[in-house]
């Protein structure tokens, strides 16, 4: 995931880079049905404390407390020791940088809540002093996905506490065959059967590429809509198709999302611009409102895009942490369901876990509001309650069982229904 080129271009560069297709449908309002008239509003937003908070699950960072223990795969989710995984961070091209700002970059990601990073091997002298680095990153609690490390090198790493796995293919489905990436995940797997695999692709709404998925066991897949031209409403439309090739094959899904500029990478416009805090915020919650395992970042630093030249987007992915550190139990111990609401600029999502009902709503209009009317009548709701302090606007209600209203451009709003 070097660098990432529009769709259109991906055949004469499919050696170098890969991107997101630019031609997908875009998300319109159903047609040919009339509007539902929005519910008289009855239940205003409870601004109680939820069961979350009663349940002492954590409210910031994202270290698991059983770090160090075995990491496996089960159910298409990742585990350390008996407890789900979360895994959210960021891209690190590390080949592209020195060890010593590839360790400073981990111990920042680190105070900044992030649990998970990609790092690479940079040199063969690099490989030989590699297990430092893993070291470093135990000691900050931070978990790493490994690219480049040599064969006879891998085998030391093993019992190293940092070891999430280990990428073994990126741009996979422009570099390489389905085969290919088995046999390099199978290759890696000889040498350590204990961790998991992780490879990366780019689908389009033709052409998921579902051949890849179970070549490894995680997949990640992207969606960089901000300057090829794509809506920003394509990240829940790629998504989905990863969760859905994902469960069909039991690996993980993983969401790749947007956090540089096309406009600084060589060969493409440079009037291409970085996504605003909203835009990330809302592509980050359209790929947990479809279903995915983990949130990876790119990238935080490759050679033409570092995040923390852009604040404003560095303090927003920051701000998430504690939002998923809340709700990453209810993401991983319950199974999404996706609801129908009338709108395919709005997407909604609930989860029941532990006797409560978990309700995201999102609307991928970057520019208008737009009518939320979604019928909860199987999930008997009967409060609504923001779940992050300050995230939600108002437009929404409760009436009986159907949620009606507005809701504002790239909102994303998480409740707790009942």
């Amino acid at each position: 995931m070097r660098l990432h080129v529009p769709a259109l271009l991906a055949i004469s560069l499919a050696l170098a880079s890969c991107g997101q297709p630019v031609n997908q449908p875009v998300n319109q309002p159903v047609v040919g049905l009339p509007a539902p008239t929005a519910p008289t509003p009855v239940l205003e937003a409870d601004t109680g404390a939820d069961s979350l908070d009663s349940q002492g699950l954590p409210s910031a960072g994202l270290a698991s407390s059983t770090y160090g223990k075995p990491v496996s795969v089960k159910n298409g989710t990742l585990h350390a020791g008996d407890k789900a995984l979360f895994p959210f961070g960021f891209y690190h091209v590390s080949w592209m940088s020195t060890p010593a700002t590839r360790k400073r970059d981990m111990l920042e990601l680190s105070a900044a809540g992030f649990n998970t990073m990609t790092a690479s091997v940079i040199n063969d002298d690099d490989d030989a002093h590699y297990g430092e680095f893993l070291d470093a990153a135990a000691q900050a609690r931070m978990y790493v996905l490994s690219e480049g490390v040599l064969p006879g090198t891998l085998p030391k790493l093993v019992n190293k506490p940092a070891v999430l796995g280990w990428m073994v293919a990126d741009d996979c489905n422009l570099q390489y065959t389905a085969a290919q990436v088995q046999a390099r995940g199978d290759a890696v797997r000889a040498l350590d059967p204990s961790h998991p695999t992780y490879a990366a692709l780019f689908t389009s709404y033709d052409n998921s590429h579902p051949d890849f998925f179970g070549t490894t066991d995680m997949m990640g897949n992207m969606s960089y809509p901000v300057g090829p031209g794509d809506s920003i409403g394509s990240t829940y439309d790629m998504e989905r198709l990863s969760v859905v090739n994902s469960q069909r094959s039991g690996s993980v899904p993983i969401a790749n999302l947007q956090a540089f500029s096309w406009g600084t990478v060589p060969g493409h416009d440079t009037s291409a611009r970085m996504p605003t805090p909203a835009e990330v915020y809302n592509m980050t919650y359209q790929a947990v409102g479809a279903g995915v395992k983990g949130v990876l970042y790119y990238t935080y630093l490759d050679s033409y895009n570092s995040v923390r030249r852009s604040p404003g987007v560095w303090e927003m992915v920051k701000s998430i942490v504690p939002e998923l550190a809340k709700v990453s139990p209810v993401l991983l111990g319950a199974e999404p369901q996706f609801l129908d609401t009338n709108n395919g600029l709005i997407h909604a999502t609930a989860w029941v876990y532990q006797g409560h009902t978990y309700l995201l709503l999102t609307n991928v209009s970057d520019t208008l509001a737009q009518p939320v009317y979604v019928p909860l009548n199987a999930l008997k709701p009967s409060k609504l309650k923001p779940l992050f302090s300050g995230r939600v606007t108002s437009g929404v209600k409760l009436n009986g069982s159907v949620l009606g209203g507005t809701l504002a451009p790239l909102a994303a709003n998480f409740y707790q229904i009942n």
